[in-house]
């Protein structure tokens, strides 16, 4: 470099003269960042032009050195005479410090660099003040200030119309930034200026050994292509906290006011970038950064935060911050952000996308409506079916504070009253659409009472709030009480007097219970906490291994083999029982695949349940219709169709023939599904693939020939 300093004390350089780095000797440029006549007079000025690349060099053996470099790297070559060769490739920067104390540069004019212009690395007790920094927009790689793995570094009143990132904090690439271990740390920014750049203040991607106390404060970007940037991507590692960044001014940003990317140098949406991996020492992590009395005027997006499946960014504030743009705040796999007297003033709905997002708060949910909020998708709780989680606390809070009022006198709730759950119980309202004379029961039918169990579990998890673990606490002593004897469950709490009181499997009633039971004994999320009592762990395993007796004694006998099962059995004789007039007692292909779920999750299964298991696959396998495809609501009143490619089950079988059962609510069978009325055929799934991935899986791990 031609400024350089290596384990030095006591270094100054000031006053107002300029130093220029004659980067145009050294730097390539893209013929897409030149309009046509600019080209054409570097093209003309000399150097060479990359082939089928549109990049000017000034010299070939500079292009040259490009590809050789990149050899070089894959052979992980440190010897310096390797280097000799492509010299003329490897640019310097203009100035370079390294390992030096107590440096001030006050006053002079940066500009012009090869690479980056102002590059301290491992140094401590850094003053950097009244500098002007200034590189061409199109000069790659053109950084105005790099502060590398740097300590107790002051940036005052300076500024900066560069290329590439204007002040950006680093601290090392992957396993060698790790290794060295030296974050950037004790940094404060305040009453510069940024004209033009990829980022006003940047932090990464290089951040591998950390980054973390750092305050910026009194800046002003204008033009930047991004206002505030974080990025970073897999297999840096390093942590990145502790940031207040303050009293920020923004005009005129290209892209993003506010960027934080984990997904630096890749496709977000490609396969591989997507794929969720295991967080480890290599994954990024950036948390607890706060953005405060700030502003922005014109961007395209006024945030954008893309964290990892596997490392949500965690604990981003924003407090009192104004931002136009044309799109809103966009926030994927995010946790713990918090936007207090945020306006962001967008053109285009919604003005908050979240996806995968947890734990959002905002501080006046009547400044962002709901219509205002999309929710792409939740993070994912085990069994929960029910649309009440968006991970927007203020709105979890207001659904769970409803669903606590809809509940039933027994500890239960009802089922598919999701738009009624959305406001509180108004006192007089049924709170279930079953009623036997004026008591409202409770069902597990269609995942009730198990999806509010679910939700208020999470919701306690969220805020320590006692009255949702009390909630939860009740449900489970309904369906302890709900339990026969024989180990099954009914539809409804008291009984009905009908069907409902059998023991039910359809809609994977009795097989939600027992999962959801598994999950409270075994403390699994989102029940890993003092959720229930000892005393209910105690009887949830009893009721568990009774239930497991339920299921081995209700399997159908056919000619001495085990089949399946039906929708309902009765509790005392466990054989099958019929339910609603087209459903008669029949083998069923839809819910014995959740009944073989749960038998093939048992983590010690007896020779007992091998049997059931084995017994069930097999008769599955029998059963399946080759060469057939379903289609349901056919409006050519065909729905079964010949396709080579697909294979279908019938919902239902009939004991002993194993041949299809289709019913109208007249109750009488048919062999033919046209031969039922036009409102069952299209109003119930008669045919599906509900076992192909069960029985995918049971053939890879043996259990299937």
């Amino acid at each position: 470099s031609p400024l350089y300093g290596e384990k030095l004390e006591n270094i100054a350089i000031t006053g107002r003269g300029v130093f220029d780095g004659s980067g145009e000797s050294w730097r390539p440029v893209k013929k897409m960042k030149l309009t046509a006549a600019q080209w054409k007079r570097l093209v003309k000025s000399g150097g060479v032009v990359e082939e089928n690349a549109d990049i000017w060099w000034p010299t070939r053996s500079a292009m040259e050195g490009a590809r050789l470099a990149e050899q070089l790297h894959e052979q992980q070559s440190v010897s310096i005479k390797d280097y000799t060769a492509i010299r003329d490739y490897l640019r310097p920067n203009l100035l370079l410090f390294q390992n030096c104390t107590r440096v001030l540069i006050d006053g002079p004019t940066f500009q012009n660099s090869p690479a980056w212009c102002l590059h301290p690395r491992l140094c401590e007790q850094v003053t950097i003040r009244n500098v002007t920094v200034k590189n061409p927009w199109f000069a790659q790689n053109g950084d105005g200030l790099d502060l590398e793995s740097c300590q107790y570094v002051a940036v005052e009143d300076s500024v900066f119309d560069v290329g590439d990132d204007a002040i950006c904090l680093k601290s090392g690439k992957d396993e060698e930034g790790r290794r060295m271990g030296k974050p950037c740390e004790y940094i404060t920014i305040r009453g510069c200026q940024v004209y033009h750049g990829h980022g006003g203040f940047v932090v990464g991607s290089e951040m591998s050994g950390g980054v973390r106390n750092v305050q910026v404060s009194d800046c002003m970007f204008m033009g930047t292509d991004v206002g505030i940037r974080f990025k970073s991507t897999r297999g840096r590692g390093g942590i990145v906290e502790n940031i207040d960044i303050s009293r920020i001014r923004m005009i005129s940003i290209a892209g993003e006011a506010i960027l934080f990317s984990l997904f630096y140098g890749q496709n977000k949406n490609n396969q591989a970038a997507s794929v969720v991996a295991v967080a480890s020492e290599t994954t990024p992590c950036f948390r607890n950064i706060t953005i405060r009395d700030s502003s922005c005027i014109g961007a395209r997006t006024a945030m954008l935060l893309q964290g990892l499946p596997e490392m949500p960014v965690t604990g981003i504030r924003l407090e009192n911050v104004t931002i136009s743009a044309e799109n809103g705040v966009i926030c994927t796999d995010g946790k713990e952000l918090s936007f207090q007297h945020v306006q962001i003033l967008a053109k285009n709905e919604p003005v908050f996308t979240l996806e995968n997002c947890q734990r959002v708060h905002f501080d006046q949910m009547e400044n962002v409506p709901a219509k205002a909020v999309k929710i792409i998708a939740q993070p994912i709780i085990p069994l929960l079916t029910a649309p009440y989680y968006t991970g927007v606390l203020e709105f979890d809070i207001n659904q769970a504070e409803a669903l606590l009022t809809w509940q039933i006198d027994n500890g239960g709730w009802s089922k598919n009253m999701y738009e009624s759950y959305k406001k509180p119980w108004d006192g007089q309202a049924p709170k279930s659409e079953w009623r036997k004379g004026s008591i409202d029961l409770a069902t597990i039918d269609n995942a009730g009472t198990v999806n509010e169990m679910l939700f208020l579990a999470k919701m306690y998890q969220e805020t320590s709030d006692i009255r949702y673990r009390d909630a939860v606490r009740l449900a489970v002593n309904l369906l302890l009480e709900m339990q026969y004897p024989s180990g099954g469950w009914p539809q409804v709490a008291p009984h009905r007097g009908n069907y409902s009181d059998y023991v039910t499997f359809n809609d994977d009633a009795m097989i939600r219970v027992m999962f959801a039971f598994r999950m409270l004994v075994n403390q699994t999320y989102p029940f890993d906490s003092d959720l229930v009592t000892a005393d209910q762990v105690t009887q949830m395993k009893i009721a568990l291994d009774n239930g497991l007796e339920f299921i081995l004694k209700s399997q159908i006998p056919v000619n001495g083999e085990l089949t399946a099962w039906c929708q309902q059995h009765d509790p005392v004789t466990y054989e099958p029982r019929p339910g609603r007039s087209y459903e008669l007692p029949a083998i069923t292909a839809n819910e014995s695949v959740g009944v073989l779920e749960y038998l093939m999750t048992l983590p010690e299964p007896t020779p007992e349940v091998m049997a059931a298991i084995k017994g069930a696959l097999n008769w599955l396998e029998q059963a399946a219709v080759k060469g057939v495809k379903f289609v349901w609501r056919d409006p050519d009143n065909r729905y079964l169709y010949p396709d080579p490619d697909s294979t279908i089950w019938y919902r239902f079988y009939e004991i002993g023939t194993n041949l299809p059962l289709f019913v109208g609510r007249d109750g009488v069978p048919k062999r033919e599904i046209i031969h039922i009325e036009a409102e069952r055929r299209n109003g119930y799934a008669w045919a599906g693939k509900w076992p192909a991935a069960l029985l995918s899986d049971a053939k890879r791990n043996g259990l299937l020939c």
